[in-house]
């Protein structure tokens, strides 16, 4: 739950994605398949959430944990 909750909260610091102070899980769902630049600079930016759900790829690049993508989408 404590990493739920940090993903949460550093959602929340992007206004796009609330609305009244709830999160538009829909918007971050459509940018998350889209692989959108900002979500996903956003979450790689984070030390805690880039542990979590990317991995290195040589040369320094990362990818997305395709196993990690359904337990943030849900």
């Amino acid at each position: 739950m404590k990493f739920y909750n940090h993903i949460i909260n550093t959602l929340k610091g992007v206004g796009k994605y609330l609305s009244d102070g709830k999160l538009l899980k829909n918007l971050i769902v459509e940018d998350a398949l889209k692989l959108d630049s900002e979500l996903i600079s956003l979450l790689h930016n984070d030390p805690v959430i880039r542990e979590k759900f990317f991995e290195k790829i040589g040369g320094g690049y990362f990818g997305v944990r395709q196993d990690q993508i359904p337990k943030i989408c849900h």
